[in-house]
């Protein structure tokens, strides 16, 4: 056998071998998930989203899923490294880790959800047409259709804000809520909620100084929420937010986007990107599944009563 001969040998040996390996080996794009703090709410979104990808991604997607804490640092190491390891998209969870996944992957495209208002924080240009290689699903619910409930059960003097200025989604929530309250004559106080293990004094803090309290997006006072939902209990506070699931740990309103159906919107739009579109031609998926819910229990406890006309317009009642 001549040497030519040896050698086209060896290349067609090797193509056939290519061609018998399984098509994760050929096809496998790696998609990076970021969980910042492991929040319940991203949880309930990310197991959506796994079950989709489990089928639809079968042999095309490997997922790297990480759970950095929720500070910028954090966030910014675990995304650093996530390219570097060839990342070609990368799932962010809220508004803080897509802002730092598109400073610091820039080229690399991002498919964020549970966020609140990603024109107002700057990470689209719109929701039709991004404008950027970031996509997603968006969440934000009518902040006056929540304080519009409140008023009907009880208009407090004073709504207190817990918040973060070091989370975008956090300050712009509660920037909304003062104005809201200052065209309704109510007062308006807030308090910031550092650190995990300083949201529940927070809490109490602010307790001493308001009639509701606002409950906004903020990791802190979400890592915690047993802890946070004590001080209040603890202070007869009502809590008002649109935090998904704060209802079950004894909020008194919330309006809430379904986490589920964030998770499977952005599945979508991953596939979609691994099969080759680009993230700035996928509209921002707005909520469909947006439910107003009511605490009874938290309402008895504290001697509040819920109109009839309201506990029929809302999407569930926790007894």
């Amino acid at each position: 056998m001549t040497r030519n001969s040896c050698t086209t040998l060896c290349k067609t040996i090797l193509l056939l071998t290519l061609l018998c390996l399984p098509a994760p080996c050929l096809a496998e794009s790696l998609v990076a998930v970021i969980l910042p703090g492991n929040l319940p709410r991203y949880q309930v979104a990310h197991e959506a989203f796994q079950k989709i990808m489990d089928v639809g991604g079968k042999g095309k997607v490997k997922l790297i899923v990480k759970r950095p804490n929720p500070d910028k640092m954090s966030l910014s190491n675990d995304i650093r490294r996530l390219v570097g390891a060839g990342a070609k998209a990368i799932v962010t969870y809220g508004a803080t880790a897509t802002l730092v996944a598109q400073k610091v992957a820039r080229g690399v495209p991002i498919i964020f959800a549970d966020v609140c208002d990603p024109v107002s924080l700057g990470i689209v240009k719109s929701l039709q047409s991004t404008g950027v290689e970031t996509t997603g699903a968006a969440c934000k619910t009518p902040m006056s259709d929540l304080l519009d409930a409140m008023l009907q059960v009880n208009k407090p003097k004073t709504i207190g804000a817990l918040y973060s200025r070091d989370e975008p989604a956090s300050v712009l929530q509660t920037d909304a809520l003062a104005k809201l309250s200052s065209n309704h004559g109510i007062n308006f106080v807030k308090a910031e909620a550092k650190t995990s293990q300083k949201a529940a004094s927070a809490m109490t803090s602010l307790a001493k100084n308001a009639d509701v309290i606002y409950i906004s997006d903020c990791s802190s006072a979400q890592m915690n929420p047993s802890e946070v939902m004590q001080a209040a209990d603890n202070a007869k506070i009502p809590v008002i937010s649109q935090i998904p699931g704060l209802g079950a740990e004894g909020a008194l309103l919330t309006l809430e986007a379904d986490p589920t159906e964030q998770g499977k919107l952005i599945a979508v739009h991953t596939l979609q990107i691994v099969s080759g579109q680009s993230a700035h031609q996928l509209p921002v998926r707005t909520p469909r599944k947006i439910n107003m819910v009511v605490n009874k229990k938290t309402a008895t406890k504290l001697g509040l009563t819920i109109p009839p006309e309201l506990l029929n317009s809302v999407g569930r009642v926790i007894e």
